[in-house]
């Protein structure tokens, strides 16, 4: 087995009678393992979804957004708190929109569900969310439109009051200033001064996201990264919908 997977910690096992691993995956080894399969989980489940989709894309804020760009994400305590609020800002977002599209689908006699999603981490240190949504009949795709649309937002533009903190000076922020929490939500291309999301089929969605996980863009595992982040140790970073999962191969 290649050496990128070795496991520093690794233990003998008199019951097993063998070495067993760690499986923490911040394990040098161990999280090579993990990347690689929640990788693999996340385009095989997509693939067989059978019906087309699309991708909606949440940014961080931009560089422009802070006093000193990217040196903003170097420091660790302020990154720590737009983590926490960010994501507890997602999560409530999230659930709101995803129980007014379920709503619409009950209605239209359809069923609609955010197929998976990933939260990879940026060359910069901060994280995005990529997101698989159907389009597979027009009312899926109505669904899913109005979904984005509302997650647009309700994110865009959020901001909270920085906290009062030693390194807030050396970012330069003002006494009373705010951060953004979240930055462009991507609810598709434009068309006749709209965005629309647009389709694509499922296999080409999953290579798509397992690319950017897997570092084949500029040889960076985004995923094993955010992995191995104290600030996202206790994080899923990863996940698909039941549904797909108990499928039958």
């Amino acid at each position: 087995m290649s050496s990128r997977f070795s496991c520093p910690d690794a233990a003998w096992s008199a019951y097993a009678r063998r070495y067993v691993r760690c499986k923490r995956r911040c394990c040098p080894g161990c999280g090579s393992l993990w990347a690689r399969d929640q990788r693999q989980k996340l385009i095989q489940n997509v693939g067989h979804v059978g019906e087309p989709v699309a991708l909606v894309t949440i940014t961080s804020p931009g560089r422009d957004a802070f006093p000193d760009g990217a040196e903003w994400w170097r420091e660790r305590e302020l990154y720590a708190w737009w983590l926490d609020k960010a994501l507890a800002q997602l999560e409530r977002v999230k659930r709101a929109a995803v129980a007014r599209a379920q709503r619409r689908a009950r209605a239209a006699g359809a069923s609609w569900k955010v197929i998976g999603w990933t939260k990879p981490q940026q060359k910069r240190g901060a994280v995005h969310v990529h997101e698989v949504v159907p389009m597979g009949t027009p009312a899926l795709r109505r669904i899913s439109q109005l979904y984005a649309d509302e997650l647009a937002a309700r994110l865009e533009g959020g901001k909270k009051r920085a906290p009062q903190s030693p390194c807030k000076r050396r970012c330069g922020f003002t006494p009373g200033g705010s951060l953004p929490l979240w930055g462009f939500v991507d609810t598709g291309r434009m068309r006749g001064g709209v965005r629309r999301l647009v389709a694509r089929e499922s296999n080409s969605a999953g290579r798509y996201v397992g690319r950017h996980l897997a570092g084949q863009r500029d040889g960076r595992n985004e995923l094993l990264e955010a992995a191995r982040d104290p600030a996202l140790a206790r994080r899923r970073l990863v996940h698909v919908h039941p549904e797909l999962t108990r499928r039958p191969a």
